[in-house]
């Protein structure tokens, strides 16, 4: 579809109409209305997509909104498409939600200009029709976010404590980092929380008992028990963890090795709550079992160990126990350092760093590969402490690629490159400035000035020029990432406002205050509307407009 052309008047007309609209949401309703008109056959798209996603807690999928709304796949996505190219909408991650506060009063003002309770419960009900189906694999998270809400809105008290008593939702809730949810679902359905925890239990319980001595099923109840018995402990129920950790450990016992590592990690968790709850000597006992299981699977020395034994020191300590806990403090500080030599970055770095420099060291030098050798030492060299050496290194490669492939090579660039991002790190801007200028020059024989890697050679010039106070250079390199952001990410988006806010400070720095003003409006603008106006980096944008405007002025 296309957009009818519009004469000079009905143009002139338009803007008149926009222009008195005093209220965003007033705005939102017109351009609403302008959509229906050009696009007839989108009408009762618009009105079931808009409804649907206002009465959503976190918008909707296209797949969900395609069922709820019986509306054609392709009338669907050009409706939100429409939607979204006027900020009404926007698709984060699949989902389609309404773009801020004041598109969710626009429509309310146009298709629930007085909503009652019946229109509330009717549109709730729809929702709660697509997720109550929480055999659906994909709906887990969603279900987890949205069909609780949804019942509490709605109170149906019985159907929301059916739904908070699936210990699958309840691990999808907190595995989401939506415990807080959780909580506010207790509180709404027993004030006193402790009524509804307890039926975690009772729930597992039943699971337990329809698994006929299955003992792939018991081990499924196992890990249901554990996971339900550490989020209630996370939360603070101690008391009501307790049973179901100790009813884990007894499962793991009855259906696995008694002395193989899930049954020491079933006694670990069981012994952290023990200690939470203060009963130290239980803590100790279960503590020392889960010891002796996994030093014996693997190894005195093993990270599995270390872990059981910082908390067993932590138990020492709230004991006043100095002896145990110091002799404990010496095995964990020794299994440390093990630990550290096998799997620190530097000691991984320092075998790749052997590695090259014996390579480069019995080649010939005058190869690519050999060249190609020496660059990737260099760049470790210089990132990782010894400059001198690192820069030696790609100096050598430099020259060994301008003598194998010529200056104007691309490999040769990005050697170059390299060479200048080097000195550029280590503050010798006079030696970096030409490098990055020649490598500028050699890309634009090979790529379009849009091209990502020529576009982050421009990026390191504005840097070096603005550095060295060659702020007429700077600005003209800026001006071409502010073009190529727009191009390549659109006229709203961060990454324009990033840049357009980097060519106002070097237009403040040149003391042209009242050419940076509209550089930062424009910025201002599109910061509000993808972070919000209370955003640390709006608030900092209109403060350094406010500090060009009295500059300008003085």
């Amino acid at each position: 579809m296309s957009c009818p052309s519009m004469s000079s008047d009905e143009l002139n007309q338009t803007i008149n109409i926009i222009c008195e609209r005093q209220e965003l949401s007033d705005l939102v309703v017109h351009i609403l209305e302008e959509l229906e008109s050009h696009y007839p056959e989108l009408g009762s798209a618009l009105f079931y997509i808009l409804q649907i996603v206002h009465w959503s807690r976190n918008g909707l999928l296209l797949s969900e909104l395609e069922e709820l709304t019986s509306v054609p796949l392709s009338t669907l996505l050009i409706a939100v498409h429409e939607l979204e190219r006027r900020q009404i909408v926007k698709d984060v991650c699949g989902l389609v939600y309404l773009s801020h506060e004041q598109m969710q009063d626009a429509v309310q003002m146009k298709y629930c200009v007085q909503p009652d309770i019946n229109h509330v419960f009717e549109w709730s009900k729809i929702l709660v029709g697509l997720f109550v189906d929480t055999s659906r694999p994909y709906f887990g998270c969603r279900c987890a976010e949205e069909l609780p809400w949804l019942l509490k809105r709605l109170e149906l008290r019985n159907e929301l404590t059916e739904v908070i008593l699936d210990i699958n939702l309840l691990v999808q809730l907190y595995a989401s980092g939506n415990s807080s949810d959780l909580v506010s679902y207790w509180l709404f359905l027993d004030p006193s929380k402790k009524d509804i925890v307890r039926q975690y239990e009772v729930t597992l319980r039943k699971m337990e008992d329809e698994c006929n001595d299955d003992q792939s099923a018991l081990l499924q109840v196992a890990s249901l028990y554990n996971f339900a018995g550490q989020i209630l402990r996370e939360l603070g129920f101690l008391e009501e963890a307790l049973p179901l950790l100790q009813r884990n450990l007894e499962l793991g016992e009855a259906c696995l090795d008694p002395d193989g590592p899930e049954v020491a990690t079933a006694m670990y968790e069981l012994a952290l709550l023990y200690s939470l709850s203060d009963r130290g000597s239980m803590a100790i006992e279960f503590y020392r079992q889960a010891l002796d299981i996994l030093e014996s699977t693997y190894g005195d020395d093993s990270l599995q160990v270390l872990k059981v034994l910082e908390r067993l020191r932590q138990v020492y300590i709230k004991q006043n126990n100095t002896e145990l806990e110091k002799a404990l403090m010496l095995r964990v500080f020794s299994i440390q350092q093990l630990q550290n030599e096998k799997t620190t970055a530097s000691g991984i770095l320092k075998s790749h760093v052997n590695k090259l420099e014996q390579f480069c060291a019995t080649q010939n030098s005058e190869t690519l590969e050999s060249a190609m050798k020496m660059n990737q030492l260099g760049v470790i060299l210089s990132i990782y402490g010894d400059p001198e050496t690192g820069e030696d290194f790609l100096l050598r490669s430099f020259k060994a690629f301008e003598t194998l492939l010529g200056d104007n090579h691309i490999k040769t660039v990005e050697v170059m490159k390299n060479l200048a991002a080097f000195y550029m790190q280590y503050q010798k801007l006079d030696l970096a400035t030409p490098l990055y200028s020649k490598a500028y020059a050699v890309q634009l024989q090979h790529f379009e000035e849009t091209d990502p890697k020529v576009i982050d050679t421009i990026v390191k010039l504005v840097a070096l020029h603005r550095e060295q106070g060659m702020l007429g250079a700077a600005e003209q390199f800026q001006k071409k990432i502010v073009e190529f952001n727009r191009i390549h990410f659109g006229e709203y988006h961060l990454e324009v406002a990033k840049s357009l806010n980097n060519l106002a400070v070097i237009r403040c720095l040149q003391q042209s205050y009242s050419e940076a003003i509209p550089l930062y409006d424009e910025a201002i603008l599109i910061y509000k509307n993808e972070l919000g106006a209370d955003h640390s980096v709006v608030i900092t944008t209109i403060n350094n407009r406010q500090l060009a405007k009295n500059l300008s002025q003085s």
